[in-house]
């Protein structure tokens, strides 16, 4: 998997440590199950997108494709930025395909991780760029 246009170099050395990030978050998050998931149709097939509510500087593409991927490797995450992007608020970040219930479980999980990832990022951004103006 191609995590947002990563180096592959890196994207190599850093596979198991976000697997096992997301697995311990996911095991916290869904605990024995997903009793809100299990009311919806195993057959029913699902299509979210997210949309970015602030300007952000996207970051942690690999922790929510690792996610779906844990859940139920057939759920597609089609991504319109790469991390390092810059959208505006109200852009769609990526949309996500497939079976509804790994969608519905993995959803809240995959946007912790975004967040926390993508806040750090825009406030080092943000403070980067004037001592990159100084030089």
């Amino acid at each position: 998997m191609n995590y947002g246009g990563w180096d592959p170099i890196l994207q190599t050395a850093l596979n198991p440590d976000i697997a096992s990030e997301v697995a311990r978050a996911l095991a916290e998050d869904i605990g024995p199950g997903d009793v809100t998931a299990a009311l919806v149709p195993a057959s029913q097939r699902a299509r979210a997108t997210l949309i970015t509510r602030e300007d952000i500087v996207l970051c942690g593409t690999a922790w929510v494709d690792e996610v779906f991927r844990q859940l139920d490797p057939s759920v597609a995450v089609h991504w319109r930025l790469r991390d390092g992007g810059e959208p505006a608020a109200g852009e769609v970040l990526c949309e996500i395909e497939g079976p509804a219930r790994p969608i519905l479980t993995g959803e809240r999980c995959a946007l912790n991780f975004l967040q926390r990832l993508s806040g750090p990022a825009k406030i080092t951004t943000r403070n980067e760029r004037p001592l990159a103006d100084q030089k």
